[in-house]
Order: C-alpha cells, then structure tokens, then sequence
C-alpha cells in the first residue's frame, strides 16, 4: 500500500511539478529572455547612434579647427593688404619704419590713382619718398619695407649723393596694397 501511495504520489505530482514548470517558463522565463533580447537590439541601436554622434562630433571638431585656421588666415591677410579706410595707417607705418632705421622722410608723394584688380577687390598705390640718412640708415630702411608685416614692394630706388658729408638722399617708389570699397564693375 505504500507503494500505491507513492505511486499516486508520482502521478499527481509528476504532472503538477511538470505543470509549474511550463508555467514557470512561460510566464517568467520567456519574458525575461524577450526583455533581454529587446535590451539587446535597444542597446545595438545606441551604441550606432552613439557612433554616428561620435562621428558628427569630431565633423564638427574639424570644422571648428578649419575655421578658426581660416579666421587666422584672414586676420594675417588683413594685416598684409588692410582697408582702403586704413591708408593713413600707411604713413603712421612709414613713420614707424623711418624711426626704427633713423633716416629722414623729406617728402611723401601719392602720384597715381590706384587700380583694382579683379581678384577680391585688391587695389594697388604708388607712394613717392623721399628720404635721407646714411647709407646703413638707408640700408635698414629698405630691408625694414621688405619685412614689413605689411605687403609693400619696392618699384625703384634711387640714391643720390648728399652734400652733407656721409648722408645720401634716395628716391623710393612704394607700391602698397588694400582692399578696395569698390567692386570691379563699380570701378570700370
């Protein structure tokens, strides 16, 4: 009879475990395991979106370098060829350039109208000087327009001698650059 018992035991009990278990994967198992799988595939998508971020953001990292090496470029370039606003700024340079060599500027001279390019509005003067010292003096004058942050070219130079002793008088023609307010089309 005890074995009748454990036999009734067995085949109630076999079925009711094997039932808790098909519940139990049914109900907790399988859900978890499809959480787990969408996690997945969510977590597939961010880490691609995160690498596509990643990418835009060293785009714009780029691009920021690349402008602010633009924005430098243009700064130089406005010190090389300024405004047509800033040509009294010429002569406060000539002065500086006269100071620095210790010569003597006995005339200044614009001759010529200037001529715009057709290239970014670029015009260029003539400038006429006149100027005096010793031949050093001279010397580090013109090498002082040739470093000149400024973009200036020597068209022609003339000494002359001076009949104060050591002192030579020079002819210089300037040929300086700017930008100009007017267009191509405007100046024609």
């Amino acid at each position: 009879m005890a074995n009748k018992k454990i036999s009734k035991l067995y085949i109630i009990g076999v079925p009711v475990v094997l039932l808790m278990l098909g519940l139990l994967v049914t109900f907790v198992y399988l859900p978890i395991r499809a959480e787990i799988a969408a996690g997945r595939q969510s977590l597939s998508a961010k880490q691609s979106e995160l690498e596509s971020v990643r990418a835009k953001v060293k785009s714009l990292v780029e691009l920021s370098e690349e402008v602010e090496r633009m924005q430098e470029e243009m700064r130089t370039f406005e010190v090389l060829i300024p405004t047509e606003a800033d040509i009294p700024g010429l002569l406060r340079h000539l002065e500086r350039l006269k100071e620095q060599s210790g010569i003597l500027i006995n005339n200044i001279d614009f001759p010529q109208a200037s001529s715009t390019s057709s290239v970014q509005n670029i015009a260029q003067g003539i400038c006429n000087l006149r100027t005096s010292g010793t031949y050093s003096q001279v010397n580090r004058f013109i090498e002082s327009i040739k470093s000149s942050p400024r973009l200036l070219a020597v068209s022609q130079a003339k000494l002359m001698p001076n009949n104060y002793g050591q002192q030579i008088d020079m002819e210089i023609t300037l040929i300086y650059f700017y930008r100009s307010s007017t267009t191509p089309k405007q100046a024609q």
